[in-house]
């Protein structure tokens, strides 16, 4: 409920205020939405506040983008596992696209949001879905259906397997391109004994096909011990001045990991 009042709140800052201007000066928007005295107290860079800006702002872009004819798709625009509301919107907002999928917890969710033309693109997620099994049934719904599969990724490892997701849909299901993105994070990759790496090959940015046997999820022994729960020695020394002897900096990302970690 408090988050709720804050969109509120916010929002109705913005009532009334020209789209195109707002569009053109973000920062201006940020630093108004900001630059309440009482709700400074409950932010801007944490809880409450700091989520309903990200709720607002997204609504001001989404707003412009609109109004310029330019977005793609809306994401998730009502409660994941609502098939029939996700079929209403899409209706409603045509010819714009609306994704969703990386909450969608088995292929059969997939199968009534196909087949209810509920979706435009669909973002299956390699972390909730039951691994390569289920996604390869998936993509051949999607493919049934003539959605194209755009994975979400982002959270620790999760990069590290769309790649072989995507791929697999190109080589094997799709052979297409056409309005497919695989999303990216750069972070947290040093984790991992064969992080992914996306590169410009000189036809834009893309992910660099693994030269590695497997699905890349394999972590490094250093982070395991480290951040294993609830024994590991981040979790015994975070908070407090207490050094943690063994631990050294991790090296940053790169292909290969040193043979005694692979």
């Amino acid at each position: 409920m408090p988050q709720i009042t804050t969109v509120t709140v916010g929002g109705a800052r913005l009532t009334g205020r020209d789209v195109d201007a707002m569009a053109a000066d973000p920062g201006a928007v940020h630093r108004f939405l900001t630059d309440d005295s009482q709700l400074r107290w409950l932010g801007p860079d944490k809880g409450v506040v700091h989520l309903s800006l990200a709720a607002v702002t997204n609504a001001v872009w989404d707003l412009a983008a609109r109004q310029a004819g330019k977005p793609l798709w809306i994401e998730e625009p009502t409660s994941p596992d609502d098939v029939l509301g996700h079929a209403a919107v899409r209706r409603a907002v045509a010819p714009i696209g609306v994704a969703t999928g990386e909450h969608c917890h088995n292929r059969v969710m997939f199968e009534q949001l196909f087949q209810a033309g509920a979706i435009d693109f669909c973002q299956l997620d390699t972390g909730r879905l039951a691994s390569l099994n289920e996604i390869v049934a998936v993509l051949l719904l999607a493919a049934r259906f003539d959605v194209p599969v755009c994975p979400h990724a982002g959270g620790v490892g999760l990069c590290e397997m769309v790649q072989h997701v995507s791929v697999l849909d190109y080589v094997a299901v799709s052979g297409d391109l056409t309005n497919r993105v695989t999303e990216y994070v750069d972070h947290l990759h040093e984790h991992f004994t064969d992080p992914c790496v996306v590169a410009d090959t000189g036809a834009g940015s893309a992910y660099v096909l693994p030269d590695q046997p497997g699905y890349s999820t394999r972590m490094r022994p250093a982070s395991v011990t480290r951040y294993r729960f609830p024994d590991g020695r981040y979790g015994a020394t975070a908070g407090s001045a207490q050094a943690d002897p063994g631990d050294e900096l991790l090296p940053p990302a790169g292909r290969t990991a040193p043979a005694s970690e692979r």
